[in-house]
């Protein structure tokens, strides 16, 4: 993984992780709420096809200009 100070002074304003999960997310969120980023998880399987909500949650995150530009993950 990036640096979070790294992607911060590119102009990143969000990540969004599709592992999530419990040994991921509360680290990560906390790494990028330190670098004064935004932290979004989707938790997609990698095995089985996005559900339906997961996916119209998805698209919502990367339509929305306020989180861009976004890091994904």
């Amino acid at each position: 993984m990036a640096n979070y100070a790294d992607l911060k002074q590119m102009g990143i304003k969000t990540v969004l992780d599709l592992r999530g999960g419990r040994f991921h997310k509360p680290r990560e969120r906390k790494q990028c709420e330190a670098a004064s980023m935004d932290y979004i998880s989707i938790r997609l399987s990698g095995i089985f096809p996005p559900k339906p909500r997961q996916i119209r949650r998805l698209l919502a995150v990367l339509e929305d200009p306020a989180h861009a530009p976004i890091f994904v993950h």
